[in-house]
């Protein structure tokens, strides 16, 4: 970490922040833009559309990059928003935690983290790996 003797770094700094959050706005924009009606996903939950955490909201030095879907509990189904296949799935006790990776047939990967579990037969292969490398910890292409 830098530190500076300038008394305007840290109004600088904070400056930087909405800017950075334009920028990724107006990019996010720019790529929503492109995507035509028949780009849509299906909602990958039967339950309303509500967020509890929006993309590129500012966290504590960082910018969250993702969506987070309100579930109001544990043990909820979810559905693959398009056609595609699994590409990864992860097992962590950090970051995303139990989380399956998609790659949409448009070319779009959609992650699903923060799982309770996963569905079977990706449940037991994740066993599997996981007794096989005597540990928790996994991440499976």
């Amino acid at each position: 970490m830098m530190h500076s003797t300038n008394r305007h770094a840290g109004r600088e700094r904070r400056g930087m922040v909405p800017r950075v959050s334009c920028l990724l706005l107006m990019a996010f924009t720019v790529a929503a833009g492109r995507a035509g009606a028949e780009d849509a996903y299906c909602w990958p939950l039967d339950l309303p559309r509500l967020l509890t955490s929006s993309f590129a909201e500012y966290r504590a030095g960082r910018f969250h990059a993702g969506i987070d879907l309100r579930t109001s509990g544990i043990g909820r189904d979810v559905r693959a928003p398009a056609d595609g296949y699994v590409s990864r799935l992860r097992c962590s006790p950090w970051g995303y935690g139990k989380a399956v990776y998609l790659q949409l047939d448009d070319g779009h990967t959609v992650v699903f983290g923060h799982l309770d579990a996963f569905a079977e037969p990706l449940a037991q292969y994740v066993r599997d790996a996981q007794h096989a490398a005597e540990r928790y910890t996994v991440d499976l292409y």
